[in-house]
């Protein structure tokens, strides 16, 4: 079995490029932010810290943010559109909030069906002046106001609500307490010490946020995207004779939960840990064909592993056994009902997979015919379908293959390659 010999290029993660800019804008000097997500996504989030008056120049992968400090941001003549960017419109509700103009983000069709109440409240919570389309979606008008500080228990595991919270909290003038359910993805906690800010945890379980700081310019190398990882990895994982070895890819714990439970189903998975850049650690990913047994998913497991569930559940219609996935409601507010578009397209495919409000159970393995998948306009449905072809006994076509360049412009390259060497 050997390697493909051309390597697949894992693209900046967005998670850390979308955090960057936005700590970037609102430091003091110029950043450095190498090997940026070129996701439509992050462009969302460039855009809109254009038009609030961020100078920033992008040469070939690096984006160089010419900061303006804490309160440099200006008001926007135009509506700053997230376009279906839901990590854009919730961060930036906390860096607007505090500001002494007032701002309205828009979003696409998509993006303006999804829950924003959610974010807003414990904004509103510190003296927020915000006006949502029906109390919960956007349009969203943030008027100028005065923030305070906080003591705040999340009830929802969500990194993007934590991360406007955090945002919020540095421009009061005590400190806000964040405590609850905050173990999720944890970068913008990570970032922030580079910029050299006062962000202090307690015992794994309480946030500290001291208000005013300054901060300051630094150099940022963003690290190989997980998220958009796992396709391949899974790839690797059910096509025989499939080898992979992905370098510099982000293994912050909080965001490998798909690499942990692939191992529990048996795969063929070894992670080498070379260094710690950016306070975040990486290394190199080498995976090979496996022998795939179906497990049952913990519900402590699902806020790590959200993104990966459309994937992962290709995985499980080739593992032996009852697959069960519970607790995942989360998936019916992302950019379509992921749990409709996931059992509608396996069902198309000939798959039999018994749908719950929170989840699914799948018995495997079973073989999957080629058809029409239906995206519903998400990038992770066309991607994990795309990847499904790969082990389908007939060809299946994706009825929108450029809603992937919201999350990754190099999927259908890497995709071709990996193709080329394994499937012919």
């Amino acid at each position: 079995m050997k390697p493909i010999k051309k390597q697949l290029k894992i693209p900046g993660d967005k998670s850390i490029s979308h955090r960057a800019l936005i700590l970037a804008a609102i430091a003091n000097g110029v950043t450095e932010i190498r090997n940026i997500s070129k996701s439509r996504d992050v462009l969302s989030t460039i855009t809109c810290l254009k038009n609030l008056g961020i100078f920033i120049k992008i040469k070939k992968s690096t984006a160089f943010v010419f900061g303006n400090g804490l309160h440099g941001l200006r008001k926007s003549n135009r509506y700053l559109d997230c376009e279906n960017s839901g990590t854009t419109m919730r961060l930036l509700m906390g860096l607007l909030c505090s500001q002494s103009f007032t701002s309205i983000l828009v979003g696409d069709e998509s993006l303006s069906k999804r829950p924003m109440w959610r974010a807003a409240e414990p904004l509103v919570k510190m003296g927020a002046r915000i006006s949502l389309h029906k109390n919960n979606f956007a349009p969203i008008v943030i008027n100028p106001t005065k923030l305070h500080a906080i003591n705040f228990s999340l009830k929802i595991a969500s990194a993007q609500i934590k991360s406007a919270i955090i945002l919020s909290g540095l421009f009061c003038s005590e400190i806000t307490t964040l405590s609850g359910l905050i173990e999720t993805r944890d970068h913008t906690e990570r970032l922030l010490k580079l910029f050299n800010s006062n962000i202090g945890i307690v015992k794994n379980s309480t946030i500290l946020i001291k208000g005013n700081q300054k901060l300051n310019s630094c150099v940022i190398n963003i690290p190989g995207d997980p998220s958009s990882a796992a396709f391949f990895i899974i790839a690797a994982c059910l096509v025989p004779n499939a080898k992979i070895k992905l370098n510099k890819i982000l293994l912050n714990q909080t965001r490998i939960g798909f690499i942990n439970i692939l191992k529990r189903m048996g795969a063929n998975i070894n992670i080498e840990t070379k260094s710690i850049e950016n306070c975040e650690p990486l290394g190199t990913v080498t995976v090979s064909y496996s022998i795939l047994h179906a497990i049952q998913i913990y519900d402590h497991e699902i806020s790590n592993i959200i993104d990966e569930i459309p994937i992962l559940s290709i995985a499980f219609t080739q593992a032996i056994g009852i697959n069960a996935i519970k607790n995942a409601q989360e998936l019916r507010t992302k950019e379509c009902d992921r749990l409709n578009a996931i059992s509608h397209n396996l069902k198309k495919m000939g798959v039999d997979i018994k749908v719950m409000h929170d989840g699914f159970k799948i018995k495997g393995p079973q073989k999957l015919s080629g058809t029409q998948i239906e995206t519903f306009g998400d990038h992770r449905i066309a991607m994990a379908f795309k990847i499904a072809g790969l082990i389908a006994v007939s060809e299946i076509k994706i009825d929108n293959e450029k809603c992937i360049e919201i999350s990754d412009r190099n999927f259908n390259k890497n995709f071709e390659i990996f193709k080329t060497n394994y499937i012919g």
